[in-house]
């Protein structure tokens, strides 16, 4: 067998090379690790793997457009771990930094020999500094482990496509290292694409596009495609069992809350060139739409010499494959967000990123000369570095607003959080420890502090009326009142109460005004505080 598979046949200096980048990627997920505060996703997070499994596995389809097995897994880590922010996020930063080694064998699989060597150690570099890995293998969040199960199954695809005849003969199955190394492609198939599934909903699709793409390319480059053909039907029969109850809630899901009532809205074109610009590295550096385009313009150039490389080698497969995986589910995303119900969302396309990578990575391949190549891995290494150094991560500043609340609250103030979603990070920061409890009335728990089942049923979302009205009933306090919004002022549930606040108790302080420019598509957080009535 040629030089080309796995750990045990690397070469003592690919081991090093990629010790190293392992070492580089888990040092910058852990720096900052706990800098900031969990936002509200990450918050929730939390406290669904503080839910009984019973009910975790029969209600999340109401709230999320995420399966609960991220949850679980989560569950089961915060058991062994704790509850902290570090202990939360490391699930991630051990998943993100995975995901690296995986990126590099994938990458050392697509050509053969020192060729693949170089193609491998710069994939690798490039995730392990990643702008948007990083950031997401610092959060408490299943895109980490998603993007874990896509590499996973690149490094599978990437093994068939250089050795498609371990797939098609069965007469080299029963000795040998092809029999061995194709049965750990499809163990890392089966086991990769069942974790990606049930990390998102919308995986099934997305992910299950650039696959369809894959096995088509191994049937047709089969020589016997009928035999390819059952190999991949029972390695999809596995994939499904494992994936089954994620399934039905995936059907559930489709038909009853997330079609209805989800917050996502189709895509404007301005938001789709953000999230290609976020996809690519820039990360929302760019700023203005058109200089945002220039970016991702900028970077399909790199992306471009893989693909010649590809070509030249005579891997269109290969090509094929990574292009699809690139920009498929792009489109898809785009299409099914207006054709059937929103579900454009970068984040969740996070794992394209590797494919991408992956492309770039083989445009190293073009420089015969060893400095070249150096020279090249060196600038795109440059590129990310700077990229991460000028990219900005923030997060929602929960624990400045409990701080600022156990500070300046009076007992007579009042506290309203809209909406519902908003209360999960207090209680995981323990808000109703630190203030008094007859300082948090809340509108929507009839004046309690909300249980975390409460927190999580939607019928706890009230309308524009509806908080007006227990503003109103509320006036009987002369002390402040904080209003805790994650939406905008104008938003059509929450403007009237704000003129209502205003005409009868003067213009509000803005405590906090925070909106993540790397999260274009999340609604901005906003602290208010309006004036105490004087005696």
């Amino acid at each position: 067998m040629p030089r080309d598979n796995w750990w045990p046949t690397l070469t003592r200096a690919e081991r090093a090379a990629l010790g190293l980048i392992i070492l580089v990627a888990v040092a910058v997920r852990i720096a900052g690790l706990t800098a900031e505060s969990f936002w509200v996703d990450e918050a929730a997070s939390w406290a669904f793997s503080r839910m009984p499994l019973g009910q975790l596995w029969g209600e999340i389809y109401h709230y999320e457009p995420h399966p609960p097995g991220y949850y679980s897994i989560l569950k089961a880590w915060s058991a062994i771990f704790g509850e902290s922010e570090a202990a939360l996020r490391s699930l991630s930063v051990v998943a993100g930094s995975l995901t690296v080694a995986m990126t590099f064998f994938a990458g050392r699989l697509a050509f053969a020999g020192e060729k693949g060597t170089w193609v491998g150690v710069t994939s690798a570099a490039l995730i392990a500094l990643h702008p948007a890995q990083i950031t997401y293998s610092q959060e408490a969040r299943g895109y980490a482990l998603l993007c874990l199960g896509v590499s996973m199954v690149l490094v599978a695809l990437a093994w068939w496509l250089r050795h498609p005849e371990t797939l098609s003969d069965p007469g080299k199955g029963e000795r040998g290292k092809a029999s061995l190394r194709s049965r750990q492609a499809s163990a890392l198939f089966v086991s990769g694409l069942a974790l990606a599934f049930w990390m998102h909903f919308t995986a099934a699709l997305l992910v299950g596009l650039m696959v369809a793409i894959a096995i088509l390319v191994l049937i047709l480059q089969s020589e016997s495609p009928w035999r390819t053909t059952r190999k991949f039907a029972g390695l999809g029969v596995l994939v499904v069992l494992l994936w089954l109850p994620g399934l039905a809630l995936a059907v559930i899901a489709l038909t009853q809350h997330l079609t209805q009532g989800f917050w996502l809205k189709p895509p404007t074109i301005h938001q789709v060139v953000y999230g290609l610009d976020f996809l690519v590295g820039s990360y929302g550096i760019a700023g203005r739409p058109t200089t945002q385009a220039i970016a991702v313009a900028a970077a399909a150039i790199p992306a471009a010499a893989g693909l010649l490389a590809l070509l030249a080698s005579r891997q269109w497969r290969l090509a094929l494959v990574l292009l699809a995986g690139t920009l498929l589910p792009v489109t898809a995303s785009v299409v099914v967000s207006y054709v059937v119900t929103p579900i454009f969302l970068p984040r969740t396309l996070l794992w394209i990123e590797i494919c991408f990578v992956l492309l770039i990575a083989c445009g190293v391949v073009l420089f015969e000369n060893r400095l070249a190549r150096v020279a090249y891995l060196a600038l795109l290494v440059s590129l990310v570095i700077v990229l991460e150094l000028l990219a900005q991560h923030p997060k929602e500043p929960w624990r400045q607003v409990v701080a600022t609340l156990e500070q300046r609250a009076a007992p007579r103030d009042l506290l309203v959080v809209w909406n519902h979603y908003g209360h999960v990070p207090l209680q995981y920061y323990r808000l109703a420890e630190k203030v008094e409890a007859a300082r948090l009335i809340t509108w929507s728990s009839g004046g309690k502090y909300p249980t975390l089942e409460e927190v999580f049923t939607p019928r706890m979302e009230a309308s524009g009326p509806e908080l007006l009205s227990s503003l109103r009933k509320a006036e009987q306090t002369s002390g402040a009142v904080w209003l805790l919004l994650r939406t905008s002022k104008g938003n059509p549930a929450v403007a009237p109460s704000i003129e209502f606040l205003t005409s009868v108790r003067g213009d509000p302080e803005t405590v906090v005004h925070f909106r993540s420019g790397t999260r274009g598509f999340d609604p901005p957080f906003i602290v208010l505080r309006f004036p105490a009535i004087p005696e």
